[in-house]
């Protein structure tokens, strides 16, 4: 069920970010002052060398989560 969960919360980060990134573009367009500075802007937060298979996680949730896996469990 965590990892269920994980897994649908990441897909709720990155559902979020794209849709920020879409109305941010949108919004200078509608409002006249898009130009290709907001497009070069825009590659900040993209990551040419993305991997889906080592990328899944936010970097600040990929560190923790790194953190503990190396720690062990404690029960």
């Amino acid at each position: 069920d965590a990892q269920r969960q994980l897994y649908a919360s990441v897909r709720d980060y990155n559902n979020t970010r794209y849709d920020y990134i879409l109305d941010n573009l949108r919004l200078k367009q509608a409002a006249g002052t898009l130009n290709p500075g907001d497009l070069q802007d825009l590659s900040r937060y993209l990551k040419p060398d993305y991997n889906p298979d080592k990328d899944f996680l936010p970097p600040d949730l990929a560190t923790a989560a790194q953190k503990n896996f190396e720690r062990p469990a404690q029960r």
